[in-house]
């Protein structure tokens, strides 16, 4: 996407920046979950929604295409904190931490995917106290 700015003196530019960001609340259809799942509202998150995850629960999401993908989470409990391993393709891309300071909406990972090619998202809890998911987004 391009964006076309004016002036008041009629002044025209073109951005060279080129992105799109395609946003996936938790309660996508899109995210598949294995594993144990407790849905519930909050206000502030991502249409109101979260989603907190057990321990080895996995939320997948496929998408194509070289883009950047984010995690959104939290806010979790208080005196909590918890943690996701991102693995792209089968490899690990990064891991995402919340603690009870998360706030709502928190970008708690971003990771770059290259390739043209389709891939696999997949985010694994590895903590004891369950990971607040708010969403996922791919920035093309």
């Amino acid at each position: 996407m391009r964006v076309l700015v004016a002036d008041r003196q009629k002044n025209r530019k073109v951005s060279s920046m080129r992105r799109t960001t395609f946003p996936f609340d938790d309660r996508n259809t899109e995210i598949t979950y294995t594993g144990v799942t407790v849905p519930s509202t909050s206000t502030g998150a991502y249409l109101d929604t979260t989603t907190s995850l057990g321990l080895g629960t996995v939320a997948t999401l496929s998408f194509t295409g070289a883009a950047q993908l984010c995690v959104m989470g939290g806010p979790i409990g208080v005196g909590l904190s918890a943690t996701a391993d991102l693995e792209i393709d089968g490899a690990l891309a990064g891991t995402a931490a919340e603690i009870d300071a998360t706030a709502v909406r928190a970008r708690v990972l971003c990771v770059q995917v290259g390739g043209a090619g389709a891939h696999t998202a997949e985010l694994t809890v590895t903590s004891a106290d369950d990971f607040v998911l708010d969403g996922l987004y791919v920035v093309r």
